[in-house]
């Protein structure tokens, strides 16, 4: 059976690139009928955060990369890393060293057994390194890249426990893939470099080799590795920003493969159908905000009534009453891409925003706002019922009576409410923020009319 792991590090957050590797590793296991693995690498007791795991765990799980086993937690596991220790040394596939950084290495390779006891015995501290066999020729198949090769010469007896007692990573890894029968090893390409240790002590151990991909980073627009100088890199902070789960996926799964743009409207079903390997491009994958947020509103026009109503709720969290969450839905239409539209639009409800007279002077003019302000008003007072229709009719006999473009009037009046030059239907927005309030915004923008004259 088909085994993949997605094996993060409590040292930070979910990042774009992590989410991308779990996601490939879960659409494999998905297609394969397999199993995805969910490990945690938490040998690093310096920079651990436990609040990192539960942020890890709870971006997974919405984005829906749910696991089969796990999460299992390298920290627990410190005995049988110990043990294949022992192993490697009584083989003489490793031995210890006492060099501090600084020095060459290779002499403690040849020590004698008296010399190593006599540094044991001095209390030196010992680091374990691999023997790396000489002048090896190592090649493997990667499902990305092709036919790859090392030769052994330029590869050091590296590190596996480190003189402080803690196993390093190239060592654990091993161990934990061997030992929990992992068959296919999907991950950046940064890791390529490490695949030739590991391939070592594969072999030194007797351990089946798994397959490998190493799939391209992600970069930013720039062409530079993504990271925060772009933008949101956390899922965490894409999931706060009003990106969908399915937005995320859809694009992630597609971020790097030769696709067209149906492609990225696939939902799970269809993007596990589809997931190829082999389709995946060996160079690097650029990560567009713009499209992102693109694909968030042509998402978010497919969800029903009821979960647009829960976007808008999560994103205003309790700003506006919830009985006029659908109202403001059905204003908003199709504008939203994003929780940076739903507050740009709906804002005028709980902002404290003032007018800014660089907007005011930009599309309103002080003199006619002035001379119209106190007939929209009055206009308003006397307009019932308070809906569409007799808005509708009443201000645009009031843009004929007085002569002026119907647009000019509504300008004014969206000013008034919204302190932008921006909104949504100009009804809905009277509706909403209502009779008495918007004859209040409309008074208020008169005092600063005239002030501004």
């Amino acid at each position: 059976m088909l085994r993949v792991r997605f094996a993060p590090s409590p040292t930070g957050f979910l990042h774009i690139g992590g989410a991308r590797t779990a996601l490939f590793n879960w659409l494999f296991a998905k297609k394969e009928n397999g199993k995805f693995i969910l490990r945690i690498e938490d040998t690093d007791t310096e920079r651990n955060d436990d609040s990192y795991i539960e942020q890890i765990l709870e971006s997974m799980k919405w984005l829906g990369l749910t696991w089969d086993e796990g999460p299992f937690f390298q920290s627990k596991r410190m005995d049988i890393y110990s043990a294949y220790v022992e192993r490697l040394l009584l083989e003489d596939k490793a031995y210890p060293c006492f060099c501090r950084s600084h020095e060459l290495r290779d002499p403690c390779r040849f020590l004698s057994a008296e010399q190593r006891n006599n540094f044991i015995k001095k209390g030196t501290p010992a680091a374990i390194r691999f023997k790396v066999p000489d002048n090896k020729t190592i090649s493997y198949t990667d499902l990305v890249h092709g036919e790859v090769t090392f030769n052994t010469s330029n590869i050091e007896d590296f590190v596996i426990v480190r003189s402080d007692g803690f196993p390093t990573y190239n060592y654990t890894v091993v161990i934990d893939d061997a030992d929990f029968k992992i068959t296919h090893i999907i991950r950046g390409n940064d890791h390529i470099s490490n695949t030739p240790k590991q391939i070592l002590l594969y072999e030194a151990l007797g351990f089946p080799v798994p397959k490998f991909a190493h799939i391209p980073m992600v970069m930013g627009p720039d062409g530079k590795r993504l990271s925060k100088r772009h933008g949101a890199t956390a899922v965490s902070a894409f999931a706060k920003d009003g990106i969908l789960p399915q937005t995320l996926i859809s694009y992630l799964a597609t971020l790097g493969f030769s696709t067209t743009d149906s492609d990225i409207f696939m939902d799970v079903t269809e993007l596990i159908e589809n997931f190829d390997v082999s389709r995946i491009s060996k160079t690097s994958a650029i990560f567009d905000y713009e499209k992102l947020n693109w694909l968030n509103g042509q998402f978010y026009k497919l969800l029903p009534q009821k979960e647009k109503e829960d976007y808008f709720k999560k994103i205003l969290k309790h700003r506006v009453e919830d009985d006029i969450i659908p109202s403001l839905v059905n204003a908003c239409g199709d504008r939203i891409k994003s929780a940076k539209d739903v507050i740009f639009y709906c804002d005028f409800l709980f902002s404290d925003a003032q007018f800014s007279e660089m907007v005011f002077r930009k599309k309103v003019t002080p003199e006619l706002t002035a001379a119209l302000i106190p007939k929209i008003v009055e206009l308003l007072k006397n307009t019932a019922p308070f809906d569409e229709e007799n808005l509708n009719t009443e201000l645009r006999a009031l843009a004929d009576k007085e002569n002026v473009k119907f647009v000019a009037i509504a300008q004014i009046i969206r000013f008034a409410i919204t302190k932008k030059l921006q909104s949504f239907g100009l009804f809905d927005l009277l509706i909403i923020n209502g009779q008495n309030k918007t004859i209040s915004d409309l008074n208020a923008l008169l005092s600063y009319t005239k002030k501004h004259i």
